[in-house]
């Protein structure tokens, strides 16, 4: 019964099969993983050996899984190497989460890491008035406040590009929905290579299955904004799904995106043991110069940082 239980988890992602709450077991998978060892080493020393070699077996079908996604990410990718000559674009994300009022700890963590641009989801009023501040540091602002926990606000000392109310994407809603709507980011910023596009992204979590439907409606609308993009795409966000995610997976499929994060960053208070849901993502024209998590901002996500490498000078 163990065995067969811990078998399907491990498939899961290697199917493809998209369903709840399926998503929410695959997005344990360093952890599965984890426990498929411990419990094999248990059966060893139990001389359970059956149960030990199809335990072993299963573990390293999650192995090899969890390796080739380790290999395409972002931390793996990033070459590490400091070029005079290239064009970076220096990005930040933060997840405040909107009912923190730690304004302070944001702003600090945006003075020490000093990125170009910088993306903040779970954004209200009092937040964006409180990023409206850093306007001598960053004089391009779009900013799309909400009550709710889908409010966006991106910052720029880059200039931007195009008409700022087009640049505020409404993502669907329930069918009761009687608020503000969710929103994306979608803009260009002008930089030294030529025109890059930042998608701000935020979609719901998936943590019943009506807002798992939601959240990958969500991320399909999204999808489809961003593979009809023509500029290189820097696509930033929470968007509530590992790299484990069936659904995640067939998004970078569509946009063609690369990079997954696979740092924990959320709930911040587990540190390792967490869950990777913020990416920052890039074309395949664009490269990682580094990528790191930041400090704790009273939310309870980290924020994500990036280089990146846009082309040469």
């Amino acid at each position: 019964m163990l065995v067969g239980l811990v078998g399907l988890v491990a498939a899961v992602p290697l199917t493809g099969l998209e369903a709840w709450p399926l998503e929410l077991v695959v997005s344990f998978r360093l952890q599965i993983l984890v426990l498929l060892v411990l419990i094999a080493l248990l059966a060893v020393i139990r001389h359970f050996r059956w149960m030990a070699a199809c335990l072993t077996l299963i573990a390293l079908v999650n192995l090899g899984d969890v390796a080739g996604t380790a290999i395409a990410s972002s931390q793996a990718t990033a070459t590490g190497i400091t070029d005079d000559n290239a064009v970076t674009v220096k990005v930040l994300f933060a997840n405040v989460k909107r009912d923190n009022g730690n304004h302070r700890a944001l702003i600090t963590e945006i003075a020490r890491l000093d990125p170009d641009v910088v993306v903040v989801a779970e954004a209200t009023r009092a937040w964006a008035d409180a990023l409206a501040k850093l306007s001598p540091l960053y004089p391009h602002m779009i900013a799309a406040p909400r009550d709710h926990a889908f409010g966006m606000v991106l910052l720029s000392r880059l200039p931007l590009i195009g008409d700022e109310n087009e640049q505020i994407v409404a993502l669907p809603t329930p069918p009761d929905w009687q608020t503000e709507p969710p929103v994306m980011i979608l803009t260009e910023v002008a930089t030294e290579a030529g025109p890059v596009a930042i998608a701000g992204l935020h979609p719901y979590p998936p943590l019943v299955a009506s807002f798992y439907g939601l959240r990958n409606a969500q991320l399909d609308a999204m999808a489809q904004l961003i593979a009809h993009e023509e500029r290189p795409v820097i696509a930033i966000g929470d968007l509530n799904a590992t790299p484990w995610s069936p659904t995640f997976r067939r998004f970078l499929d569509r946009t063609a995106l690369e990079g997954p994060n696979i740092l924990p960053t959320w709930p911040a208070a587990l540190g390792p043991a967490g869950l990777a849901i913020d990416h920052i993502l890039l074309s395949r024209s664009l490269d990682f110069q580094s990528i790191e998590r930041g400090s704790e901002i009273g939310s309870d996500h980290r924020p994500l940082f990036a280089v990146i490498i846009i082309g040469d000078g």
